[in-house]
C-alpha cells in the first residue's frame, strides 16, 4: 500500500516537472498522454500509464471548460454541456 502512494505521488511530481519543462521550451505537452497510452497499450506499467491519463484529464478539463468566467449565456451553456 505504501509502495503505491510513493509511486503515485512520484508520477505527480514527474507530471509537474514535464509540464514545466514543456512549458519553458515552448512545447505542448501530450507526452504525457503518449506515455500514458503507451503504458496502457503496451502492458508496461498499466496502472501506471492509467494514473498518467487521469491525472492529465482531471488537470486539463477544468481550465478547458471553465464555464463559470463565460459571459455569454450560450457559451456556458455549451460548455457545462460539455464538461
Amino acid at each position: 500500500m505504501q509502495h503505491t502512494f510513493i509511486i503515485y505521488i512520484s508520477l505527480i511530481l514527474i507530471i509537474l516537472l514535464l509540464v514545466m519543462l514543456a512549458e519553458k521550451l515552448k512545447v505542448a505537452y501530450p507526452i504525457i498522454l503518449v506515455l500514458g497510452g503507451l503504458g496502457m497499450l503496451l502492458g508496461v506499467y498499466p496502472n501506471v500509464g492509467i494514473a498518467l491519463l487521469i491525472i492529465f484529464l482531471l488537470g486539463a478539463s477544468f481550465p478547458m471548460h471553465d464555464f463559470w468566467n463565460a459571459k455569454d449565456p450560450q457559451a456556458k451553456q455549451a460548455d457545462l454541456i460539455n464538461l
